[in-house]
Order: structure tokens, then C-alpha cells, then sequence
């Protein structure tokens, strides 16, 4: 029976293209009470019109028209508004499936959990809107969260906002909003906050099409500071781990492959934009201790990755640019 209102915030900007897919799918699900919020977020394309227009289609749509101040600033507009029990955070460009929130409602109620949490499939479109190809993402099993499965992969999962169901009430109670202004990493620092203090379920189902395309949307795009971004990521992982009392050991672990993944991603955007610059960056990469500690760790099986850290620790540039072609 339904009797439970859910809140969707879809915060838009410039999403003209993509949005009414996702708007649509929200509208189709099988679960009826909903309260949908578009938070329009200073949209210069039609994006804010194509929301009024939805005011018209449906009469559970809301729209909040606002001056850009980024996705955070967004949803926490959305969330300030919502009214329901619970609360789900949905990208503009990406779209879900039509069970995903009855399905989601009956796990966080049967496991009377603060937040349920569930899969979602990766999918790479052509500038067509084409898949090419898809990768899936999901729990195998479901029920109460064990904290001793964690690895970088069920981080990553853990780290978005869009595959999740939320307690309003345990947000707002708690003080939970996104950080104004962060860029590329509000959706982990976000639950990093929020999972440290949360009961949390797992749906094995897979719902999310989180879409991979040539875009700037909400957030795609070249960060000046993409270093101090994902370090601060980084950050967020260890925060959330030990509040788990995971064991030194394993923080360790998920701590040295976050910064190879880190030096990789940051030299592939950076570091070899220009070959004249390239050796003192990564001269200057190598003084952070916790960058030259996964360089230097040795216990890499991957030989790629034992190749990667050769290839740093000797500055050899021009192999690096072979690396990344491969």
C-alpha cells in the first residue's frame, strides 16, 4: 500500500537535450506518491522552460527557478522544499528504471534502515545518444550494510547520490547538506558525512542509468584544481573508514590505490599537457608523501601499474605519453 511520500530533486542546468528522458522516467514509475522537485539553477537554454512546462503534465511536479550556484546549492534548494519521508536525488542527464523507487521504499522500510542503497548501469553513448556500451554496477547481496566488504569499488558505489533513497528526517536532524561550491567530489563528501552515522541497507537491483557522453553539464568538465580535489576524495574514503573502525591495514590499502588512481588520472590531465613543464610536475607530485608512498609500495600485481610507477619515479615523460595511447 502506498502511503509513504517521496521527494525526487532533479537539479538542472543546460540540460535542454537529456532532461525530459529522466523527467519521464520519474513520472512512469510504479510507485505513485511522489513529490517531484526540479530545481532550475539558472539554466541559459530552455532547460527552465521545459520544467514549467512539466508543471502542466503532472500535477506532483514542482519547479524552483534560481540563480546558478552550482549542484550542491541545487539539490540543498530541493531538499529545503521536500516534504516527504523520503528522498532521492536524481541527475537531470541520466534516467532510471520503473521500479526503482517501489522497490527501494519496500527495502528501506522492511530493513528499517537511514538510508538504502542500490545498483546502476554505466552507459557510454555516441554523440548520437547511441549506447555503445555498458558496464553494470551492483550489490550481489542484499540486506544490512557489512562494513567489512568495503573496497574501492564498493566505495565508489557508496560515493554518488543518485543511487540512493534517504530518511529525510536523518538529513535534516543531522544537519546533512551538500558543501556549496565543491566541485567533481559533493557527492562523496556528502555521504562520507552521512554513511559514517547512517544505517544502511543494500538493494541488489539495478536502477540508474548513469549516462557517459561528450558533455558539460552539471559537472563534466577540466578542474584547475583536480589534484586537491581528489586528494580531499581521498580524504573522505579515510574519514568514513575509520568512523567503521575498519583496520589500519586496510585503510592503508584503499589510502595507496586512491592515490595511484589519483597520480594516473592527474598526469593524463596535467602533467603531460606540456612536455616543457612535465618533469618538474611530477617532481612536484612526488613530494606528497602519501603520492610517493604508492609509487613506491612495490606490491602492485598489475604489471601495468608496476610499469606506471617505474615510468614515474624515473620522470620518463615521453614513455608516459606512449602509456596513456595504449
Amino acid at each position: 500500500m502506498e502511503k509513504d511520500l517521496v521527494s525526487i530533486i532533479v537539479p538542472i542546468y543546460n540540460v535542454e537535450p537529456y532532461m525530459e528522458k529522466c523527467i519521464d522516467t520519474i513520472i512512469e514509475q510504479s510507485y505513485k506518491k511522489l513529490e517531484i522537485i526540479l530545481v532550475d539553477d539558472g539554466s541559459t537554454d530552455n532547460s527552465g522552460k521545459i520544467a514549467d512546462m512539466y508543471i502542466k503534465k503532472d500535477s506532483r511536479i514542482k519547479v524552483i527557478h534560481k540563480i546558478n550556484g552550482g549542484l550542491s546549492d541545487a539539490r540543498n534548494a530541493g531538499m529545503e522544499q521536500a516534504k516527504g519521508k523520503y528522498i532521492c536525488f536524481i541527475d537531470s542527464d541520466d534516467f532510471i528504471e520503473k521500479d526503482m523507487i517501489k522497490n527501494m521504499i519496500n527495502k528501506i522500510n522492511s530493513l528499517n534502515v537511514d538510508v538504502i542503497i542500490g545498483g546502476y548501469y554505466v552507459d557510454f553513448e555516441d554523440k548520437n545518444g547511441n549506447l555503445k556500451k555498458r558496464r553494470v554496477k551492483k550489490f550481489e547481496k542484499e540486506g544490512y550494510f557489512d562494513k567489512n566488504i568495503v573496497n574501492q569499488e564498493v566505495l565508489g558505489m557508496l560515493g554518488y547520490a543518485w543511487n540512493k533513497m534517504y530518511r529525510l528526517d536523518f538529513l535534516k536532524n543531522n544537519n546533512f547538506y551538500f558543501v556549496k561550491g565543491l566541485s567533481l567530489v559533493e557527492d562523496t563528501e556528502f555521504n562520507s558525512r552521512v554513511l559514517a552515522k547512517a544505517k544502511i541497507g543494500l538493494d541488489a537491483g539495478i536502477y540508474n542509468h548513469y549516462i557517459q557522453r561528450n558533455r558539460e553539464t552539471l559537472g563534466n568538465k577540466k578542474y584547475d584544481n583536480l589534484l586537491e580535489l581528489n586528494i580531499r576524495l581521498s580524504k573522505c574514503h579515510e574519514y568514513l573508514l575509520r568512523s567503521w573502525k575498519t583496520s589500519e591495514e586496510k585503510i592503508e590499502e584503499i589510502k595507496i590505490k586512491d592515490y595511484l588512481s589519483i597520480l594516473k588520472g592527474y598526469i593524463k590531465n596535467k602533467a603531460l599537457e606540456d612536455i616543457k613543464y612535465s618533469k618538474s610536475i611530477i617532481e612536484d607530485l612526488l613530494k606528497n608523501n602519501e603520492i610517493n608512498k604508492a609509487v613506491n609500495i612495490n606490491k602492485y600485481k598489475n604489471i601495468k601499474d608496476r610499469v606506471f610507477c617505474f615510468l614515474v619515479k624515473h620522470k620518463m615523460v615521453l614513455i608516459l605519453r606512449l602509456y596513456y595511447k595504449k
